[in-house]
């Protein structure tokens, strides 16, 4: 499953993950969909949200955060791909927060 063209890694990407996974409006944002260091801190944030992580790949890049329901078998997972490791982590951070991301 791919996403939306508007989602391409760069300063739109890193804008829409500062505001939906931060919430943070103005001021330029970190290079969070080309930098994989600035990706760990958006892995980081969504995982103080009890989320893990499992990521893949070597062309294209799987990121899933998932977290099991209390008590329950089940999963609730949030699944993205991208050209690379950085793109595919931010879009599925999007996910998470539940910012409108359109799969094509």
């Amino acid at each position: 499953r791919m996403a939306d063209p508007g989602l391409e890694a760069g300063k739109k990407l890193d804008q829409r993950v500062n505001h939906s996974v931060f919430d943070l409006e103005s001021g330029e944002a970190p290079p969070f969909s080309t930098n994989i260091a600035s990706a760990w801190t958006v892995v980081d944030e969504i995982c103080d949200r009890g989320y893990k992580l499992q990521l893949s790949g070597s062309r294209i890049w799987q990121a899933r955060f998932y977290k099991s329901a209390a008590h329950t078998l089940e999963t609730q997972a949030s699944t993205a791909t991208g050209s690379s490791p950085a793109e595919a982590i931010c879009i599925a951070a999007l996910i998470v927060t539940g910012a409108h991301v359109r799969k094509i």
